[in-house]
């Protein structure tokens, strides 16, 4: 068994979303953070406070996408492979997060993990340092809300990615090495390979990230997909 770790936490598919200038893709980053509100007003929020925790939130995600690597860069297994032990992850690139301790709440005791892209995970830290609680609060609260959007019903909130990115197909051949857009909404998404599949950890942030009182323990998820 191996456990992999990757770059993640974006709701849109990945980073070109967020910094292209073009009208369609411009018009998506609105309609994406009018969604973040109607997930927040869900949630309980009033109308206003929805719409700017909803900002803030957006924010957040596009810090996190500038540490992502751009799709071309994805292309070489061989720079998106790090071998390293949990340790040595946590304390060169995440002193905030205890991967051992992570890891062995999933029941993930691996001698050594396989970091796709360390300075993300060194951005995650720096991220977690200077961002104020109830922002990520927010993010976390609508995470949950929109990973299981489709469970509210018909009269709720709909997947923005039914709405707005229906031309979004798998990924192709040359990602062989990445999981699937669907894993891309949580930072640091964690998976671990078996001879006959890769199993998805898409639940590393549901304990509030790294401090229980930024938000209350989740349970963790997991989801399976063949090998390609």
């Amino acid at each position: 068994m191996s456990v992999h770790l990757w770059q993640g936490g974006l709701g849109l598919p990945e980073r070109d979303f967020c910094f292209n200038r073009e009208n369609g893709t411009a018009l998506i980053r609105r309609e994406y953070v009018a969604h973040l509100a109607r997930m927040l007003k869900l949630l309980g929020s009033p109308g206003e406070a929805a719409t700017a925790a909803a900002e803030k939130v957006m924010e957040f995600e596009t810090a996190l996408a500038q540490a992502w690597r751009k799709l071309e860069d994805l292309r070489d297994p061989e720079k998106n492979y790090h071998k390293m032990t949990a340790v040595d992850l946590t304390g060169n690139h995440t002193p905030l997060i205890d991967w051992n301790r992570r890891l062995d709440a999933m029941s993930l005791r691996p001698e050594v993990v396989i970091v796709g892209q360390p300075e993300f995970f060194t951005t995650l830290n720096q991220l977690l340092v200077k961002t104020p609680v109830p922002i990520l609060k927010d993010y976390l609260r609508q995470q949950l809300v929109s990973i299981h959007a489709e469970y509210l019903g018909k009269d709720r909130e709909e997947s923005l990615r039914a709405k707005l990115l229906s031309d979004v197909h798998a990924p192709q051949k040359w990602r062989v090495n990445a999981p699937p857009l669907e894993h891309s909404r949580v930072p640091g998404s964690i998976w671990h390979q078996t001879r006959s599949s890769h199993v998805a950890v898409t639940g590393i942030t549901r304990e509030s990230l790294v401090r229980p009182s930024i938000a209350k323990r989740w349970s963790i998820g997991t989801s399976a997909w063949p090998l390609y």
